[in-house]
């Protein structure tokens, strides 16, 4: 694993640990905070990342998402479009 790949890593695993932490509490949670918003995942075609682009959509962000996997890519696309939010992403090789 490189020194690159790790912190990508350790990037995600930090804004995981953020992201549980606002919103733990759903007493606190504010269902409009990230109303027209653009969070933008990297990665977010599988995994960790597709997570965080499926939360995020869930919760009226606008997703700008990159990642490097085309067929991953598409079919988060086609799901992501049950959400009815403005979505972008980037597909690479």
């Amino acid at each position: 694993m490189n020194s690159e790949t790790k912190v990508i890593i350790i990037k995600k695993i930090i804004f995981i640990a953020l992201f549980f932490y606002l919103f733990a509490s759903a007493t606190c949670f504010d269902p409009n905070l990230f109303q027209n918003k653009v969070v933008i995942v990297t990665g977010g075609a599988s995994g960790i990342g597709k997570a965080i682009v499926k939360a995020f959509l869930q919760h009226q962000a606008q997703v700008v998402c990159a990642d490097m996997n085309k067929q991953n890519g598409l079919a988060l696309i086609k799901n992501a479009r049950c959400f009815n939010q403005k979505f972008n992403m980037d597909l690479f090789k």
